[in-house]
């Protein structure tokens, strides 16, 4: 990738990203195709596990903040009361992003 991107003059992570976005061609057509017969575990496993590839190559070790926040946030959900848990998730996401 970085021959490529010294090639075009353009940064690393911007031709990761126009990769990525390219990628995403093919991948459509792939599920329009053979994922839409299939059931919606499928499609939705298919969909995650495609999501974390393309934004782990993508962003490398930056989506460790990403699946962090989400991991705890969900963690907090399942333990916090029903009527409580907006106000623990948002306290959580606000310290961990100002820190």
């Amino acid at each position: 990738m970085i021959a490529v991107s010294n090639a075009s003059g353009k940064a690393e992570l911007t031709t990761r990203m126009m990769l990525c976005m390219w990628l995403q061609i093919p991948i459509g057509f792939f599920m329009n195709r053979y994922m839409s017969t299939q059931g919606a575990f499928a499609r939705n496993m298919f969909n995650i596990v495609v999501g974390i590839l393309l934004q782990t190559y993508m962003y490398r070790w930056d989506t460790i903040h990403t699946y962090l926040m989400g991991y705890i946030a969900y963690l907090i959900m399942m333990m916090a009361p029903r009527a409580k848990q907006h106000i623990y998730v948002t306290a959580y996401l606000m310290i961990y992003l100002s820190s």
